[in-house]
């Protein structure tokens, strides 16, 4: 019997490391979704159109996993499926909060779609008319596919095809393919040019990793992994003292707010050595910035805590940790981390986490208004996260919980002490 050729590729550590999540439990959560408001005169034809050219054009969007004979994780394979649309959505006629209330419902629902990890496709998309000049775009898609910011890379992508098909041309520029990044990436982790960094990493002294605990979680953690969040819209007010404190202590909005946090889980915890997983989106390359994948990571970023050192002080020294990660973020595995015994959950998370990202302006493309409406992405597993999105004139902060630890009323207490 002739044997079926069958091109594989070896997961990136992000991929890899999604992987290994989702085999733990919760593996429906590791998700990127987003839904899209497109306001104006839209050709619905055209617009499926261009989501099936950027699908054409990243590789990473055509990719199915398969476990071969005697591995323990799936290859990469790039197939030439395409996307999987769901029924149009009729909302129209409906209250703004009704209105409102129905987008979020679409949202949600991303979060139950059923992917075909080994033949595909793994992108899903649908569309929701509002009136017949507001539609919404609604996509989702598994976080080894995409995170954060290749949902922003898609959006911009969407509007420059877009107004490319309107206008009979066609887009020339040539994608970074994750592929070539992940290969890459891989080879960079073998390399000597990595044992630096790799022994950066192995030298962090993270036994403290699942130790921390607040006073009103569910001590025994298990496998199932239930996200859920609570959101507050900062006052104008305190998005101004943010400014000006930044501004007085020479530095970013972020780090105020990622000090706190360390500051908080310190005062609830009474634990002086904190670990908590930054954000960071694993773009390092300006040819990088526009590509669609998994290139993000959550880097476990350590500070061990003096009652007696004031904020300020607090605040340079965690910058200082954060931008050492940030530095050898390439080299950063989870099988390079030493002590990290939380619970018996395998593989180890980062139980506290944080993220700051800056909200996509409003796009205009061919008389179209484009802006999301919800954006989100699942990409590591947490107890507690604190996800910072700033734009123009808002700060929001949502805090992300494992529903199957905490209760809302006490994310909710935990909020009000943040802000005090």
């Amino acid at each position: 019997m002739q044997m079926q050729s069958y091109i594989g590729y070896r997961l990136s550590p992000q991929q890899e490391r999604l992987w290994s999540l989702r085999e733990k439990g919760g593996a429906s959560a590791y998700i990127s979704r987003c839904a899209l408001s497109l306001d104006g005169h839209l050709e619905l034809d055209l617009l499926k159109r261009a989501v099936s050219k950027i699908v054409d054009r990243h590789e990473i969007l055509r990719t199915t996993y398969r476990r071969l004979p005697g591995m323990a994780v799936p290859v990469q394979h790039i197939v030439d499926c395409q996307v999987e649309w769901g029924e149009t959505q009729d909302v129209r006629g409906l209250t703004e909060t009704e209105e409102s209330q129905a987008v979020e419902r679409l949202f949600a629902d991303l979060g139950g779609v059923n992917f075909d990890f080994e033949n595909g496709p793994l992108l899903y998309a649908s569309i929701a008319a509002l009136s017949p000049t507001r539609h919404v775009l609604l996509l989702s898609l598994p976080a080894s596919c995409a995170d954060l910011e290749a949902l922003k890379n898609i959006a911009v992508e969407l509007g420059r095809i877009y107004a490319a098909l309107k206008g009979h041309e066609e887009i020339q520029d040539e994608p970074t393919q994750y592929i070539v990044f992940s290969e890459w990436q891989l080879d960079l982790l073998q390399s000597e040019d990595a044992e630096i960094g790799k022994e950066f990493w192995k030298s962090q002294e993270l036994q403290s990793l699942g130790e921390a605990a607040l006073p009103y979680e569910i001590k025994d953690i298990t496998e199932e992994f239930l996200p859920s969040r609570y959101s507050i819209a900062l006052d104008p007010g305190i998005i101004a003292s943010l400014a000006s404190l930044a501004a007085e202590l020479d530095t970013s909005i972020d780090c105020l707010l990622l000090t706190s946090w360390f500051a908080l889980l310190y005062r609830l915890t009474g634990q002086t050595e904190m670990v908590v997983g930054v954000y960071c989106n694993g773009r390092t390359d300006e040819e990088l910035e526009k590509a669609i994948g998994p290139f993000a990571k959550y880097l476990p970023i350590q500070r061990k805590i003096d009652p007696e050192t004031s904020f300020r002080d607090l605040a340079f020294a965690i910058e200082e940790s954060n931008q050492a990660g940030i530095e050898w973020q390439e080299c950063f595995t989870w099988s390079l981390v030493r002590g990290t015994d939380d619970n018996s959950i395998s593989p180890p998370f980062t139980g506290f986490s944080f993220s700051f990202e800056t909200a996509l302006d409003e796009l205009a493309f061919d008389g179209i208004s484009l802006s999301f409406l919800k954006i989100d992405s699942c990409y590591d597993r947490f107890k507690l996260k604190l996800r910072c999105v700033e734009s123009a004139d808002a700060l929001l902060l949502e805090f992300q919980y494992d529903s199957s630890i905490y209760k809302q009323e006490h994310i909710s207490r935990l909020a009000s002490h943040y802000l005090t």
